[in-house]
Formats: C-alpha cells, structure tokens, sequence
C-alpha cells in the first residue's frame, strides 16, 4: 500500500540507521506500533518532516541518504522533507525535496535525538518553527520524538525549549531488557495546572484511541499570566497584581472572565507591562512593553493595540489579520545617457507627428473662430488675442503654465480654450 502508512513503517526499519548511538531495537512490535499510528491517526495525509541530529560536519554531498532514499524509492509521490542539524549552528541543511506539491500543508515531524542537547532543541526552534512563517508549526503540526535511552524521555518532554512548548507530541522509546516500547506525551496541566508525564500504551486499546489528544483543552486551574499596556479602555488591574481574576474595568475583562476562563477552566493574573507599552524593540535588539515581557517568559499572554511586522516576527497572535508580501524586481544595472534626444524618447515618432498635427489644427480652428467672430461683428478678444497670443497659449499649454490674465470673451473660443486644455492635460500626463 502506497502512502504515508508505508514511509512511517519504512521510518521504522530503518531508524537504527540514523541514529548513532545505542542501536535502537526494531522490533515487530515498534513497526506495528508506528504504522497503526499513522494509518489510524487523523494526519495520515499529512507529509513527512524527518529531523535529525548529528555530530561533526554535515556532509552537504549525503543529505539523502540510505534512509531516505528507501523510502522514496519503496514509496513514490508521497511529498516529504528531510533536514539535519549538525554539531555547530553553521551545520545546518535545510529542508529539501518534495515530490507532491498539491499535498496538504500539514507535516508529520518525526525528529531523531540523540543526546537531548538543548542547543539541538534550540536550533530546531530558531530555524523551523519561528514565529513568523514557520516550515513546521509547534500548536498544529503532530511530533514525535525518538530516542534510544528511555531515561531521556521525561527531560525531553519536559525541556523548556522543546518540546515543551510544542502542542501534540509523543516520546518513543525501546526498553533494552524488555525490548517493550515506552511510549509517553504530557498533559500540560493535569497535575493541578502542572504539567504532568503520561504513559501512553504500546498498543492501541480501540479503534477510536487518541495518541494526540488536546490537553490544553482543560488547564485545571493553571494560572495564566497576563501583560497588559497602560490602556484603561482594554483592561485594567490595579497594582500590586498579586490577585488572580484581578481585572477591575476594560473591554476584556468581561470576554475574559466570561467566556475565556469557564471555557478553558483557568484563572488568570494581570499585571502591567515592562514600560507599560504593547510593544517597542530598542536599538539593541530587546524588547520592552508586553511583547518583551513574553518574549522574556514573564508573561504567558499579551494584549495589544495593534500588529506590527517586527512584531508578528517574535510573536504569535490569536487572529492575526496582517500579512506582508514582497515584490521584487530584478533588472540590469543601466547605462546613464546624456543626450538633448531624451526630451524625444517618451513618444516615438508617430506620436509626434500626431502632436504636430493637432498643434496645426489648433491654429486653424483658432483662425475659422476669429473669422466667423469679425463677421457678425461680435470679435470682442480681436485686439488682445492676437497669432502671438495664440501661440503662446499652445507652448505654455504643453509645458502646464499659466497664459496669462487675459481670457477669451467670447463662447466659441472659450469653448475651444477649455476643450485643448482637457487635450494637453492627457498628453503631458503620459509624456511625463
């Protein structure tokens, strides 16, 4: 069977491969275990995210390596991506390879430690989940994290980097006496608003069970801590802020107490922002206001004004309406000319001749209207709109100036007047 059951079950045979430490026991038992996983689970269609760790340089000429190229080659068109942290920041390969395009944007990230290493964890968090267009996330996206020493799994879990901070996860291990799987995830805040480890068992106990159950979905009285600006409109709690449920005023204090809180069972704490503003990054890098207070850990939520690219960067937001996209031009640097033509390469030739042309017409018809104006005696512009004051009026129309205080009387030749001042204000519009 083609599909994301197979790479899961491959993933399994050949997880001894990638990992350099203890080999990790594949047994009958584990590769049942991760197929019925996938197959069963409500991200079957999801693609794969490998992740691994490993010591000394990476070899840039290896990224794909017997792993997964038995995985593509056993299981063709499934979309996957591969990446790989080394010893040192500078050793990271980025994620590449992706068959299906059209695949849904869900990822399945199988991530293979190996000695728990909080700088591995960090980079993993810096480079593929930041805030801001992350390549996996950490509230949506399932983890799995496979180790060989199953005393590593609670410190795993529990790391404050991740995958604490990671939604949906378990933690896979083999027992090396009893060669039994030990599978175990964490309810955030079952121990009384702590966060307590749960053992999970090894196989399915009904069709329906649940390995990614949404355990934020009761915080057992957890304590939510709260930043909020120095705005009374939004929210407001007056100092010491030692008090839980303490908001005395503000338009989310009834959305918090009345719809948050029961919903999510919880109580909050609200205190005033570092510097009592929503947000500000300072020359060297910090932040103050309530983005720096989570941004620092001193605050679990923040409430804002409003959203900010440098903000939306480092943090997240619950309905975020802003988004930021890039155009860019790429053109050949130019050759500067100096040349009097310039003034003639907005039009080509026609054009020109076009311009020409209805100049010629223009004194024409001015022409036909000083006739037929001295015929029935009524030529009142006769001794001020002379073939001087006529050429004039066309060149100070071309270059937008004003052609003086003396305008035409009669209606014909004001008709004509405003009918060649609509006329230039096109052309000169698209010549400039």
């Amino acid at each position: 069977m083609a599909g994301p059951f197979c790479i899961f079950a491959i993933s399994a045979i050949f997880l001894p491969l990638l990992i350099p430490a203890e080999e990790l026991t594949t047994s009958t038992q584990l590769i049942a275990f991760l197929a019925d996983l996938i197959s069963h689970s409500r991200y079957s269609h999801c693609a794969l995210f490998f992740i691994r760790e490993k010591d000394g340089p990476v070899d840039y000429n290896n990224v794909k390596d017997s792993f997964i190229r038995d995985v593509v080659t056993s299981v063709s068109g499934v979309p996957f991506f591969n990446t790989e942290f080394g010893s040192e920041t500078e050793n990271f390969v980025a994620p590449e390879v992706i068959y299906n395009r059209r695949a849904d944007m869900c990822k399945l990230v199988l991530v293979l430690v190996k000695d728990a290493k909080s700088e591995f964890f960090q980079e993993i968090k810096k480079t593929l989940i930041p805030a801001y267009l992350p390549l996996v996330t950490k509230d949506v996206d399932p983890w799995i994290w496979i180790t060989t020493k199953p005393s590593q799994i609670d410190s795993i879990l529990l790391c404050p980097i991740l995958p604490a901070r990671t939604k949906y996860k378990l933690a896979i291990s083999v027992n090396p006496s009893t060669g039994n799987l030990v599978i175990k995830s964490v309810c955030f805040f079952c121990d009384s608003g702590r966060p307590f480890v749960v053992t999970l068992p090894d196989k399915r106990p009904s069709q329906n069970y649940d390995y990614f159950p949404d355990y934020v979905s009761n915080l057992n009285g957890h304590t939510v801590r709260v930043a909020f600006p120095a705005v009374k409109s939004r929210v407001w709690a007056d100092p010491p802020y030692t008090k839980v449920n303490n908001a005395n005023r503000g338009i989310w204090k009834g959305y918090i107490e009345e719809h948050l809180v029961p919903k999510f069972n919880c109580t909050y704490n609200l205190f005033m922002a570092t510097g009592k503003g929503t947000g500000l990054k300072l020359p060297n890098g910090t932040w103050i206001g309530t983005v720096g207070d989570i941004i620092a850990d001193r605050a679990d939520v923040g409430i804002i004004t409003a959203h900010t690219p440098d903000r939306i960067k480092v943090v997240s937001f619950t309905n975020s309406f802003m988004d930021i996209s890039f155009l860019n031009f790429i053109t050949s640097q130019g050759t500067r000319v100096f040349s009097p033509a310039a003034l003639l390469w907005p039009f080509d030739l026609t054009m020109w001749a076009c311009l020409g042309l209805s100049t010629l017409v223009a004194f024409i018809v001015f022409r036909i209207i000083r006739a037929g104006m001295k015929r029935i005696n009524d030529d009142d512009d006769g001794s001020s709109w002379t073939i001087r004051r006529q050429v004039m009026f066309i060149l100070t129309s071309y270059l937008d100036q004003d052609f003086g205080e003396n305008i035409p009387q009669s209606t014909p030749l004001r008709c004509f007047v405003a009918l060649w001042l609509f006329f230039t204000i096109i052309v000169t519009t698209i010549y400039r």
